[in-house]
């Protein structure tokens, strides 16, 4: 078989190929406390959902310098 020949095959078989599943959705949830957010509620994620928790920083206590 030559080249040309292959190759439209090829294309033919996948012209006939077709998606069985659709792909899952992924998500990323970003949630700041520095902005007084919340984290959404376990029910409402899936296991593609990303949750990205943005901590506040410390409390730095002050030190007097002797």
């Amino acid at each position: 078989m030559n080249f040309e020949k292959e190759l439209t095959s090829l294309r033919r078989r996948l012209d006939n190929v077709t998606k069985i599943v659709d792909p899952p959705k992924l998500k990323m949830i970003i949630v700041d406390e520095n902005l007084d957010q919340e984290l959404p509620e376990v029910e409402s994620l899936t296991q593609w959902d990303l949750v990205l928790k943005i901590e506040k920083p410390p409390i730095q206590e002050k030190v007097a310098h002797s």
